[in-house]
Formats: C-alpha cells, sequence, structure tokens
C-alpha cells in the first residue's frame, strides 16, 4: 500500500489539509469528475456532514469513497452482500479496481 500522501484545501474560509493514500486520491478524482464538482467542493461537504468529535477528515473521506462505491455496486446489483456477510466482516466488493475485503489485513 503506498503511503499517504498530503493535499490542502481551503474550505469555508480555512486552510486544512487531508491525507490519503493514492487509490483514495484516485478514487475522489473520479468522484469528482462523476459528480462534476471540484475535490474541494466535495471535501467540503463532506467536512459540513461529519461528527468532527467522531472521526478526522481524512477517515471521513475515506468512508465516504467507500460508500459511494459500495452504493454504486448495489444499485447495479452485483455483489450485493448478504446481512450475515456484512456483519460478519465477509463482505467482498468489486470497486472496479481492486477487490475490496474488509476482513483482509493490509501491510
Amino acid at each position: 500500500m503506498s503511503r499517504p500522501q498530503k493535499r490542502s484545501f481551503q474550505i469555508r474560509g480555512h486552510r486544512t489539509s487531508l491525507s490519503l493514500e493514492q487509490p483514495f486520491w484516485e478514487a475522489l478524482r473520479e468522484i469528482s469528475s462523476e459528480k462534476g464538482k471540484p475535490i474541494a467542493g466535495i471535501v467540503a461537504e463532506i467536512d459540513a456532514e461529519r461528527d468532527a468529535m467522531a472521526s478526522g477528515l481524512s477517515s471521513a473521506v475515506r468512508v465516504f469513497i467507500l460508500n459511494h462505491y459500495r452504493n454504486q455496486a448495489m444499485e447495479a446489483g452485483r455483489n450485493e452482500p448478504t446481512e450475515n456477510q456484512v456483519e460478519d466482516g465477509t463482505a467482498q466488493l468489486n470497486t472496479g479496481h481492486t477487490q475490496f475485503n474488509p476482513s483482509q489485513k493490509s501491510d
């Protein structure tokens, strides 16, 4: 897995930075293109919706990306995990890039 890369953004008048691994930056660019919004705009929306006490912005962005691709897969009717797979962590989701398996440990 790649090392996190830090990038800065202006959100609601203040500078903030995100540290994400390259695959997350690539996914964020794809989502930005799909939605026709700049990355900074998407990050600002995520920032506005998150509970700042519960998670950091970088974590909130990762969860947003995961949910985006999970929703796409569910809408397409492919790889829909059963309730038991979600609960026991064996659900797998194909995002079109790499196989996502939440129970798989990364290096």
